[in-house]
């Protein structure tokens, strides 16, 4: 599609990059850190249907759990005798996704695996 910096359905919210999509009864917004849709308006009648958060009660709208929901117990797991470490919800709603598509009506987000992922979840993965 050309030039980012030309694109008009492209908004730079405190450095993050939100690429907004649409078709004739949706219009979406995509955060590139975490690939997190943003919003989903309905064309028609102008409703929400993402939680529009408040930082005090909950500051995220819809992130990728990967690779656990919820939590580990004691927050570890062993695989072929060594430890590793996963947050709550694991790691990739708190990493920049790789924008592979866009368009007025598509978004393509990628997250794939790297030392630094491998270091604390030693399997391969592309999201």
């Amino acid at each position: 599609m050309g030039s980012e910096d030309k694109c008009p359905l492209l908004e730079n919210t405190d450095f993050e990059m939100i690429r907004k999509i649409e078709n004739a009864f949706l219009q979406a917004s995509v955060r590139d850190f975490g690939a997190e849709l943003q919003s989903v308006i309905n064309k028609k009648n102008h409703d929400e249907y993402i939680w529009q958060g408040q930082k005090s009660i909950w500051p995220r709208h819809s992130p990728i759990l990967f690779p656990i929901v919820g939590e580990l117990k004691n927050g570890f797991f062993w695989y072929e005798k060594q430890k590793y470490f996963l947050n709550r919800h694991g790691f990739a709603r708190d990493m920049r996704f790789e924008m592979v598509d866009f368009s007025a009506n598509k978004v393509i987000h990628q997250l794939m695996s790297t030392e630094k992922t491998r270091s604390i979840f030693p399997f391969d993965f592309c999201l």
